[in-house]
């Protein structure tokens, strides 16, 4: 398993919405319009194909980041939430 944030900017408020419960299922709301994702290769693919099912080529803007761990480790947070480090999970 690999995490990645996703980070979008989506223009419309009705397809924004949908995106990001969409991306509630697959990960951790850490800012606004940041996700953060722990998923295998196979996933993140398909969360990428849908994904662009709701971008706006024309206006919107999709970012996909790898981190490594070793990276989320040295990562630094401040403020009023805390940096929660997930992992990937199945309900049986």
């Amino acid at each position: 398993m690999l995490n990645y944030f996703v980070a979008y900017d989506i223009t419309d408020n009705k397809r924004r919405r949908k995106f990001h419960k969409f991306l509630k299922q697959y990960g951790l709301n850490v800012q606004k319009s940041i996700f953060q994702c722990v998923v295998n290769e196979e996933i993140l693919d398909d969360i990428i194909s849908k994904m662009l099912k709701f971008i706006d080529e024309r206006s919107d803007k999709l970012y996909i980041y790898p981190i490594c761990e070793r990276c989320l480790e040295k990562a630094f947070a401040d403020g009023t939430g805390i940096f929660d480090k997930i992992e990937m999970f199945t309900i049986l």
